[in-house]
């Protein structure tokens, strides 16, 4: 995901910005593209970064306080500090809240999960650079894997410097000196891994060349992902993080990924899953952008990439923008929906929720929550219907999507029991009305 980008007159004043914005939102007004007049303006002194060795076992900080921290670290119950729990550490630039919610986490530096075996290369994608392929068979739900990250920083543009950014400064001058602020405060971070994952990090693609970014903002902004449970929300505190990994950072975008990929905080890892069956050498792709909308939308999300999707739905628009309008209004009829609720008094009406399933599938949308609806929902109206052999094929679909959006199966298991009985006393039922009739 892109540090956060958004559209104002680059001439305004920081006088005049301050009047409809908080100056700590100009973080997320990053340009992109190819910006004319980069680096500090003239008069603005470059900022000193002093390395901070943060005590790895304090924990009271203010909410706010942003601190270099390695993670993650393992704590006794009487909150001591008692070590990493293995080689694999990321380098964070983080608040003291969030430093404190990974520490409070039950199981914090579990082992990583590993797959039965290695399921993917790293080698070059047409017209895309690197990319990740499957050397096998890979079917729905499997974990492809699970890395812990390189580093994680705010999503948000961030500064030490001491004092107000002078007002007479245009918003184009101010971006310019957060940008470069920035990577003064990363360099420090960067400084911090071990060699072999630094040189991993310099690696990585960088898709922000020409706009002010430095080799390491501009590697975050084009490699990080993002994730609700990594926010601050502590009060008056709302802000992400950008997780960058190594060889997760390999992964293409498409509008119609094949996989799902989840943040886990006890392994402290981003893990990857099969969201439906991927071939041998097909290529393993996630997405970067909202999927539940038509493609001339998604071009414009992808603009801070420099991408030109040419996937099968944005080159087939007029065939594809019907159907993913039609997903999209699935998902409104049904904002409502909660997971696991199961009302033995309704009974949905099998023709529409077969349509929208055939219509998630044919746009390659099984990575969605609006996906997981349908089948939650197919599974309970094929049992009312006592339909047995229905009920246990989207059961089966539903625990393989439960399992690839989430680690785990969950419950589904037991559901499937009940409803698998459920449709059985309805084919009872059924077949003994029929007896009844003749």
């Amino acid at each position: 995901m892109p540090l956060r980008t958004m559209h104002l007159d680059p001439e305004m004043t920081v006088g005049q910005l301050q009047k409809t914005h908080s100056i700590s939102s100009v973080g997320q007004l990053l340009p992109y593209g190819n910006i004319k007049h980069t680096g500090l303006p003239e008069g603005i002194e470059e900022l000193e970064q002093t390395p901070v060795e943060f005590n790895a076992g304090k924990l009271d900080y203010a909410d706010e306080q942003k601190i270099y921290t390695t993670q993650p670290m393992c704590f006794d119950e009487q909150g001591r500090l008692v070590g990493a729990p293995d080689s694999e550490r990321t380098e964070c630039f983080i608040s003291g809240y969030l430093k404190r919610k990974i520490a409070s986490t039950p199981n914090i530096g579990a082992r990583i999960p590993r797959p039965s075996s290695t399921m993917y290369r790293i080698s070059e994608s047409l017209g895309k650079g690197l990319g990740m392929f499957a050397t096998k068979d890979i079917p729905a739900g499997e974990l492809i894997l699970a890395e812990r990250p390189l580093m994680i920083v705010p999503i948000t543009a961030t500064t030490t410097r001491d004092g107000d950014i002078p007002k007479h400064l245009t918003l184009h001058q101010m971006q310019q000196v957060l940008l470069q602020d920035t990577e003064v405060v990363y360099k420090v971070l960067i400084d911090r891994l071990e060699p072999d994952r630094k040189k991993a990090f310099y690696e990585l693609a960088n898709s922000h060349l020409h706009n002010g970014s430095g080799p390491i903002l501009g590697r975050i902004r084009t490699n990080g992902f993002g994730f609700n449970e990594m926010r601050d929300l502590a009060p008056g505190m709302c802000g992400g993080y950008s997780i960058v990994c190594d060889e997760l950072s390999r992964l293409n975008h498409s509008c119609s990924p094949n996989t799902f990929h989840r943040w886990d905080m006890p392994s402290f890892t981003v893990q990857l899953r099969a969201a439906r069956h991927i071939k041998k050498d097909e290529e393993i792709t996630t997405t970067y952008i909202d999927l539940t909308t038509i493609a001339a939308n998604r071009q414009k999300q992808l603009a801070p990439y420099q991408i030109v999707c040419n996937c099968t739905s944005c080159a087939n628009h007029s065939v594809s923008d019907p159907r993913r309008l039609a997903c999209i209004n699935w998902e409104k009829q049904n904002a409502g929906y909660v997971f696991g609720h199961f009302d033995p008094e309704s009974k949905p009406a099998l023709g529409p929720l077969m349509a929208a399933y055939k219509t998630y599938v044919a746009e390659g949308l099984e990575a969605t929550s609006g996906f997981g609806q349908v089948l939650e929902m197919l599974m309970g109206s094929c049992a009312k219907h006592g339909d047995v052999p229905n009920t246990k094929l989207f059961a089966k679909k539903f625990g393989v999507w439960k399992l690839s959006q989430n680690g785990s199966a969950g419950n589904s298991k037991e559901l499937e029991r009940l409803l698998m009985a459920l449709a059985k006393w309805m084919s009872i039922m059924k077949t003994q009305q029929k007896l009844k009739l003749r």
